[in-house]
């Protein structure tokens, strides 16, 4: 009796075992990836709830505890400002202007009075402090960093006063593009603020702005402002055009970021194919490891042009359309993946241009409007503001022909029962205008109007 002698090929089989060692190997990143972004995180930008509270009335804890209370688990930080310290507070600040017409005046200067008749320009701002000490340091040193030592002088040590040189003009209401003056221009982290988020169980989210000619010493002042604050901070979230770092000092923040197990927050542009335009964005993420987190935030400048029912609707956008998933796969604790791209992304990316490829290849949801009809009466809306227009709907109105101006809405109103008889009395006196001269088509459209109205 033959045997056959079965022999595996020893080169084959390293293979199938070398491929079985690889794809165990990123299951196991993958899962580690899943299971270390799967969390929503829902913020709030801190100033805002203060000045929500400031003009409610209410005390600011309770605010905060609400808004804890209805889901909101993170707070935004941004670099804090003269000016805001003053309306805190916290410190006192006076211009060189304003010390020079209390000088003319014979009026009292307070504190200031210890400032020399030599130290005062009209370019300039003096601050001292209130009750914490603490936050006049603080403010030295960010003035320092931000403006350089040769800006800053003491010019009164007790009490202690210290004197910026720069402009004081404020700047105008919705001038964002244009350089801020001393009193709005960032400084650095404030360390109270910190920690009273902490304190009411909120996380961290820092919003700090990039310096001019950014320097190690710089960034490594902002990890040391976050030290003395002694609270953990999960995320940085840039602020402005650019990241802190840009252009050259972005690896020493990742370096940072990475010692302080610190997430990158990558702002979403609003149409969601891409990432906003910040510089460094992206170069900063990879040298933070990609450990990141997607984030969508209506620009301030574009709140102002949209009505509010149209910022609902790009919310509810960006939670039912994120690209970062195939339509399989859409699972909302999934949503904030950063680098795990499929060919529909891809294909969206392709068109993100406004003005290029076919219609059907743009990737926007669309809904249909109720029907269109003429009339005089609209549903008011308070969230959809919106005006429809046709160019001979206007032209007709110009002529004023009829009782009231048309209306071309999908959104027609109720009549009450007033409005009614009015339009009744109306069809009369049309009807004795369309008597006397039937060819009369003003006339005949009115009445018209009238009886689908009333119907």
């Amino acid at each position: 009796m033959n045997f056959m002698k079965s022999r595996y090929n020893p080169l084959l089989l390293a293979v199938i075992v070398i491929g079985l060692v690889c794809a165990l190997w990123l299951n196991v990143v993958r899962h580690d990836v899943e299971q270390k972004n799967n969390t929503v995180e829902m913020a709030m930008e801190y100033e805002g709830l203060r000045k929500l509270a400031a003009l409610q009335g209410l005390p600011e804890e309770d605010v905060l505890r609400q808004f804890k209370d209805a889901g909101i688990n993170s707070l935004m930080i941004f670099d804090t400002t003269l000016e805001r310290l003053t309306n805190n507070g916290e410190i006192q600040t006076v211009t060189g202007g304003e010390l020079r017409q209390a000088a003319a005046l014979g009026s009292g200067m307070g504190v200031f009075a210890n400032v020399g008749a030599g130290d005062i320009e009209e370019n300039a701002a003096y601050v001292a402090a209130t009750d914490k000490q603490s936050v006049l340091d603080d403010v030295e040193q960010d003035l320092c960093l931000r403006y350089g030592a040769d800006r800053v002088k003491v010019v009164s040590e007790n009490p202690r006063i210290i004197k910026i040189k720069g402009s004081t003009t404020p700047l105008p209401e919705g001038k964002y593009d244009e350089p801020q003056g001393l009193l709005q221009a960032p400084l650095g982290l404030p360390v109270q603020d910190m920690r009273k988020v902490a304190a009411l169980g909120f996380k961290i989210i820092v919003r700090p702005q990039n310096y001019v000619d950014v320097t190690d010493e710089q960034i490594d002042g902002i990890f040391a402002r976050i030290k003395e604050a002694g609270v953990p901070v999960d995320a940085l979230m840039p602020c402005g055009t650019e990241v802190v770092g840009y252009p050259n000092k972005m690896q020493h923040l990742g370096e940072r970021m990475k010692e302080n197990n610190m997430t990158l927050v990558m702002l979403e542009h609003y149409t969601q194919l891409q990432f906003a335009k910040i510089d460094g964005l992206l170069p900063l993420a990879e040298f933070n490891d990609y450990k990141a987190a997607r984030s969508y935030v209506i620009d301030p400048t574009e709140q102002k042009k949209i009505s509010v029912g149209e910022a609902l609707r790009r919310w509810a956008l960006t939670d039912e359309e994120r690209n970062t998933r195939e339509e399989s796969d859409r699972n909302i604790n999934k949503f904030n993946r950063l680098v795990v791209y499929d060919k529909e992304t891809e294909r969206k990316s392709k068109y993100q241009s406004e003005v290029r490829g076919r219609v059907q290849d743009r990737n926007v949801r669309v809904d249909l409007e109720p029907q269109f009809v003429l009339t005089y009466y609209e549903k008011p809306d308070p969230v959809k503001k919106l005006v429809y227009y046709d160019k001979s709907v206007e032209e007709f109105n110009r002529l004023m022909v009829l009782s009231h101006q048309l209306r071309l809405t999908n959104e027609e109103g109720a009549l009450t029962e007033d409005q009614i008889a009015r339009h009744f009395q109306s069809i009369d006196d049309y009807s004795a205008r369309i008597d006397r001269d039937p060819s009369n088509a003003y006339a005949l459209f009115g009445r018209a109007m009238d009886f689908m109205l009333v119907q």
